[in-house]
């Protein structure tokens, strides 16, 4: 077993290595070739579990593939469609990776992941939500045009923002996490490159930059704390060593502004909320004994599908994520996959913001493009 995880790591990184190196999609195989692998050995090894997979980032917010690259991504392991929703933006670029999603026969969704900070006159962290414009042709065409570009200048700003963040959250790092352990610090020009030299410059860069520092020099005590970037990235928050973002409070209004934007255009969209098991981890929705506060749960999510049902309709509860824990899953499907636990509905609340009686449907189940476009509004 531990061999075939080994193996199935070095065949994503050798895929990974090949599209970075090349210029087109063709260059991707011969890539591979000269790494080791092949398509069909990529295929059986990283083949994926679903045909879409919704939630996706790229350089544009904190990940390391271009729009096309991340496309390039989908053709080689298999997967039919993908949802590219950066943190907070849209960049015009995602026009090129739409055209180059259908050149190869597969379909990029556009969107973006929307980070909620107030909601019920409350400060809230944690809160993103997910938003999917249909169809991608026609957002192509849309953010190509003057009125597109600069419905995408709306996100500079917080991009910029985000950077200053990024920056300040890399002084910390080095000052009281990399240095004290005698790792190596992080530089302005590492940290740059690793974000694709482009804004924002995310503080979640600095995980991979640190957990490769670990692994480089077998630092096997810090691995133990820190087995994965996620566990640091939680270090960083509870530490304080992501200073905090000097933005605007954004809510589900701005949501709203983005979909009736883009309505006029013949472009429609869904929502969804994401990985709700950070509303346990960061919105401290939990019990004493850390178990999950069900009352505290569904109230927030009363909040989020009633806000606005016209204006900001949910239709998915995100739970295809392997970052859900198995807590996390069966708390909102319950054991036999269905959206109930302990016998009740726990989307009861869900109903009034559907276009039937039936509760909102979670993502692992229902979301496919075809019903997606069904329910875009």
């Amino acid at each position: 077993m531990r061999e075939q995880a080994v193996e199935t790591i070095r065949v994503g990184l050798a895929l990974r290595d090949a599209i970075l190196a090349a210029e087109c999609w063709e260059d991707v195989e011969p890539g591979l070739r000269k790494r080791g692998a092949d398509l069909d050995i990529v295929r059986r090894r990283l083949a994926p579990l679903i045909g879409f997979d919704p939630h996706n980032h790229t350089v544009y917010s904190d990940a390391l593939f271009t729009y096309r690259q991340l496309v390039w991504w989908v053709k080689a392991v298999g997967l039919e469609a993908i949802g590219v929703t950066d943190h907070d933006n849209i960049h015009p670029d995602i026009a090129g990776g739409i055209d180059e999603a259908a050149r190869l026969g597969v379909q990029l969704v556009p969107g973006l992941e929307f980070t909620i900070h107030r909601l019920g006159g409350q400060a809230w962290k944690g809160l993103e939500v997910g938003l999917h414009f249909f169809p991608s042709d026609r957002f192509a065409e849309f953010v190509r045009s003057e009125e597109g570009r600069q419905f995408c200048r709306r996100f500079e700003v917080a991009n910029r923002l985000k950077s200053e963040q990024g920056w300040g959250a890399m002084e910390a790092v080095n000052a009281r996490l990399l240095i004290p352990n005698g790792l190596p610090p992080v530089s302005r020009d590492e940290l740059w490159e690793a974000s694709g030299r482009v804004d924002p410059v995310c503080p979640s860069m600095l995980t991979v930059l640190t957990l490769s520092r670990m692994f480089e020099t077998n630092r096997q005590d810090l691995l133990e704390r820190f087995p994965d970037t996620r566990a640091i990235y939680t270090h960083m928050h509870r530490e304080g060593l992501v200073p905090p973002l000097n933005a605007p409070p954004q809510t589900l209004d701005d949501v709203a502004a983005i979909r009736e934007a883009v309505r006029p255009h013949g472009i429609r969209s869904t929502l969804t909320l994401n990985h709700p098991e950070e509303w346990l981890s960061k919105c401290g929705l939990t019990l004493e004994d850390g178990s999950a506060d069900v009352p505290a749960i569904r109230r927030l999510i009363a909040l989020m599908v009633l806000h606005e049902p016209r204006r900001c309709p949910v239709s998915f509860i995100e739970l295809y994520s392997s970052r859900n824990t198995p807590e996390t899953r069966e708390l909102f499907t319950g054991p036999s996959g269905s959206s109930r636990t302990s016998g009740k509905p726990i989307f009861r609340t869900c109903r009034p913001c559907t276009p039937s009686p039936r509760p909102t449907p979670t993502a692992s189940r229902a979301f496919c493009t075809r019903t997606a476009r069904s329910r875009a509004g």
